[in-house]
């Protein structure tokens, strides 16, 4: 084997095996929820309102009706899921059932301070 031959064989077998581990790390990653659009915010006895998520992979905008937006970033733990922003940390749970998806955010430093909004809000308890 002269050494142009060995040198694309090394090219050829470095690059597939290359290919291979990103192919293979890759697997492993997981895409974060997808939480954009409309909500509907629902508390008993109070009138809904409107909520807007801008989202672009983990960094979310949340808008919610008659308040300055906030930015946050989505961090991911085994248990839980949090969103950091700036000047408060939420945590973040998820629930779907047949009302339609429902979102709780919740400051720890403040639970009076729980939303929970409804993708599906047509159905959505008062």
């Amino acid at each position: 084997m002269n050494r142009t031959t060995l040198g694309y064989f090394v090219m050829i077998v470095g690059s597939a095996a290359l290919i291979w581990g990103i192919i293979h790390l890759g697997s492993k990653l997981k895409a974060p929820p997808d939480w954009s659009g409309q909500w509907q915010i629902v508390d008993s006895g109070k009138p809904a309102r409107n909520a807007m998520i801008y989202q672009s992979g983990v960094y979310f905008v949340l808008k919610l009706e008659g308040q300055p937006s906030e930015s946050y970033k989505l961090r991911r733990t085994e248990d839980s899921l949090r969103l950091v922003g700036s000047h408060r940390t939420l945590a973040a749970a998820v629930d779907r059932d047949s009302w339609g998806t429902q979102l709780k955010l919740s400051d720890p430093n403040n639970p009076s301070s729980s939303v929970r909004l409804w993708r599906d809000s047509a159905n959505a308890p008062r």
